[in-house]
């Protein structure tokens, strides 16, 4: 199953979603840098709408995330395990 069009599938959906991810917890970081710079009441309205947008971010992390280890358990993929199927111990 390891070329199998749920494969691909999943491996599109974890990739632009941990590219999303990246992509907007960058924003959100030069977004609180800049919250921090300017201050007052501004700046605290600014970060109230990033905290909500962060939420969604953690959803997408942790949809993405599943989606990548449902692939990996769908192409036999054993890279969680100390052995490997050989029983040879994985180098670091």
């Amino acid at each position: 199953m390891k070329d199998s069009k749920l494969v691909r599938s999943l491996t599109v959906i974890f990739g632009y979603g941990v590219s999303i991810c990246a992509l907007i917890g960058l924003i959100s970081a030069f977004a609180f840098l800049l919250c921090f710079i300017i201050g007052g009441d501004f700046a605290v309205n600014i970060c109230d709408k990033i905290k909500i947008l962060l939420t969604w971010l953690y959803r997408l992390g942790s949809f993405s995330a599943v989606t990548g280890i449902v692939k990996m358990y769908l192409c036999g993929q054993k890279e969680f395990m100390l052995e490997k199927p050989d029983g040879k111990m994985k180098r670091r």
